[in-house]
């Protein structure tokens, strides 16, 4: 898997970040950096800080996928209505 390189990261977040999504990552963050100092298997603030950014990333990844597959899904059905298959058009031969 290609993963975003930081480059990447900070520019999309300067360019497709909104309130919603902000709001959304603090509760995510918020949640796991509790639970990873409530485990008492480490209390290091640093430590839970970093955890939590990364079930932040991987929650944005889940996300992603989700919306790919709802997106093929929706192509899928609209493509068994109109009787078009692979997504491609019919050929005739005459």
């Amino acid at each position: 898997m290609k993963t975003l390189t930081p480059k990447e990261a900070t520019d999309l977040a300067y360019n497709t970040t909104g309130a919603l999504m902000l709001f959304h990552a603090r509760e995510i963050f918020d949640h796991c950096f509790a639970a990873r100092l409530g485990t008492g298997v480490g209390r290091d603030p640093t430590w839970a800080r970093y955890c939590a950014a990364a079930a932040c990333y991987n929650a944005g990844r889940v996300d992603g996928i989700r919306a790919e597959r709802e997106r093929r899904k929706k192509g899928k059905r609209k493509n068994k209505e109109g009787g078009v298959r692979n997504g491609g058009t019919h050929h005739h031969c005459d």
